[in-house]
């Protein structure tokens, strides 16, 4: 009698258990690829890490080099800047000296007409 009672009910844990078993399998089997997904997805985004750092070096040193460009060109425009003045000063002096005799005046208003 007990026997009766007791085979339906350690059958159907049996089967219960056999469910779970499975269901557990499939979530294992699904947590399993996910994990390769996030795997992949985590390489992935690694190398674009790495060629986005590379890539953030090689702007830095062209702006560096920019930068010591810029600078060289400034100290140029500088020294440029320095030599005109200094000619429009001689210009002048030479001017003002010449204007200072009649006749070289005469002659430089006799060339320009």
């Amino acid at each position: 009698m007990q026997l009766r009672e007791f085979l339906p009910r350690m059958v159907n844990d049996l089967v219960d258990t056999l469910h779970k078993t499975s269901n557990t399998e499939r979530v294992s089997d699904h947590v399993s690829q996910e994990q390769n997904r996030l795997r992949q997805q985590c390489l992935h985004l690694g190398s674009r890490l790495d060629s986005a750092e590379t890539e953030r070096q090689r702007e830095r040193e062209e702006k560096l080099l920019l930068k010591a460009e810029l600078w060289a060109c400034r100290e140029q425009l500088q020294q440029q800047a320095e030599f005109c003045r200094g000619l429009g000063a001689a210009s002048c002096t030479v001017l003002w000296s010449a204007s200072g005799r009649e006749d070289a005046v005469r002659d430089m208003l006799a060339d320009v007409s």
